[in-house]
């Protein structure tokens, strides 16, 4: 007896043979993948099932996993989109932090998570909360895989402006390590606590270490803000004498699991020492593009790919960034890459796949639990709906999946071996009443946020 048997669809493995089975089938005994193949062999070695799916005109492929996300910006279109990076930061992002509450978070949490699931993420890195257990209360009621962090500083940006208060090193390694006995392993285990830095110039080398002392010692990973922009690197420099990477080296805490946000403004020589350390990547090109970080420019993620960095993909939080739809989000990443070298072979669709799964799979520690579709790992699966008008007509599934369809024909999203949407409807939340809730909330975030930040209106609003 088998709980799922999801029969008849184009099944896109991403195993290490990548291959793509027609007309075949996934097999799912409780939270694990216990067979693939094809439909009519499945179909007879498991006649007893409790569930059967049909795929026929369906793409069946793993869950897609988003290397960086925030819910703690809970003002999406809040910020104008003609500053700066530095000036997203000082002039608003930090503003919005200090009048944050529990509420709010949790709430934009879960509104969050419901546009992720809706669009196929079944797995995401969440860089820094302000209250990161309402985040975690949302991810366990929504059964979503995911990292949670704690957004933490022990020092105040020499550039920023109005903030939340700053927390002495111990504070912060002692909360830090609290939120990780609480909350990682919680939800089968797929709540996990990430030791998190904000950085941006927030967090000394102490904060640094100690962090990543915690994350080796509860075996997980330490993440953080790294070479945001041109700007920032500047910054570093001028503190330390060093590039921020190259820093990061010199005090001793670049390793396998570590994973680095942005870094768009990296030199050669850096992208040589995230290979030599095995450092993990988030390239977030719906911020790049948004914030204007000179990605197609100055970025240096064509290298990396080809020095063998692991590089994910990620969305960044809904204030910066284009929306929380991961193929979007991939196609921009291929897309950048392409145009900006001029080289159609430096960057794929089968590289857009690579990098929303196995290797954002791998950017997260969890290549061997998820990534693909294969026997033994966790039963986290997308199906996507081919007969739409955007799909066809359907002569290579890789290729229409990146460049013409998007996260919106995603009709049913499996995690864990639980389905938690179907048909396009989300089983595990009541999303008309989060947006309500959540556009209720937006009236006291404007009360609270006015006095520290000016609305520029480029057009009036009668």
């Amino acid at each position: 007896m088998i709980d799922i048997l999801i029969e008849g669809g184009t099944i896109l493995t991403v195993d290490p043979q990548r291959r793509i089975i027609e007309n075949g089938a996934v097999a799912v005994k409780d939270d694990r993948i216990v067979d693939v193949g094809k439909a009519i062999d499945l179909r007879a070695r498991y006649p007893d099932r409790k569930q059967t799916i049909e795929a026929r005109h369906k793409l069946v492929m793993p869950g897609l996993v988003d290397c960086h996300t925030h819910f703690v910006e809970i003002a999406k279109g809040f910020v104008p989109d003609n500053v700066i990076s530095r000036e997203w930061v000082s002039d608003y992002i930090w503003p919005l932090l200090s009048i944050s509450t529990p509420e709010d978070e949790y709430w934009t949490a879960l509104n969050m998570i419901a546009y992720k699931i809706r669009t196929g993420t079944t797995c995401f890195a969440e860089c820094g909360c302000m209250f990161p257990e309402t985040s975690v209360q949302a991810a366990v009621e929504a059964g979503v895989r995911c990292a949670v962090g704690w957004y933490c500083w022990d020092q105040p940006g020499r550039w920023l402006k109005v903030g939340p208060p700053v927390s002495s090193t111990d504070q912060v390694l002692a909360g830090t390590e609290e939120l990780i006995n609480k909350c990682h392993g919680l939800g089968n285990g797929r709540i996990r606590v990430f030791a998190t830095a904000a950085g941006v110039g927030t967090a000394s080398d102490n904060l640094w270490r100690g962090l990543k002392e915690l994350a080796d010692m509860h075996q997980t990973f330490f993440q953080t803000h790294c070479a945001t922009s041109k700007e920032l690197v500047e910054a570093r420099v001028l503190q330390t004498g060093r590039r921020e990477v190259e820093h990061m080296e010199a005090i001793g805490i670049l390793d396998s699991n570590v994973l680095l946000a942005h870094t768009v403004a990296l030199s050669e020589e850096e992208v040589r020492i995230l290979k030599e350390h095995d450092v993990k990547v988030s390239y977030n090109p719906g911020a790049a593009v948004q914030q204007v970080k000179g990605v197609s420019q100055i970025g240096k993620f064509p290298e990396m790919l080809n020095a063998g960095v692991t590089v994910g993909v990620g969305i960044d939080s809904p204030d910066s960034s284009i929306g929380g739809d991961m193929v979007r989000a991939l196609q921009w990443a291929v897309g950048l890459l392409r145009d900006s070298t001029l080289d159609p072979t430096v960057a794929t669709a089968e590289t857009a796949v690579e990098m929303g799964t196995i290797w954002g799979a791998r950017a997260l520690g969890l290549e061997d639990q998820i990534g693909s579709l294969e026997v033994g790992k966790k039963a986290d699966i997308i199906i996507f709906d081919l007969r739409r008008p955007e799909w066809v007509p359907l002569w290579n599934v890789v290729q229409n999946l990146i460049w013409n369809a998007s996260g919106e024909s995603v009709e049913t999203v499996i995690v864990d071996g639980k389905v938690i949407m179907e048909n396009q409807v989300i089983k595990t939340l009541d999303v008309r009443a989060i947006v309500d809730k959540v556009e209720e909330l937006r009236l006291g975030v404007k009360e609270r946020i006015a006095p520290l930040v000016n609305f520029p209106e480029r057009w009036p609003v009668v």
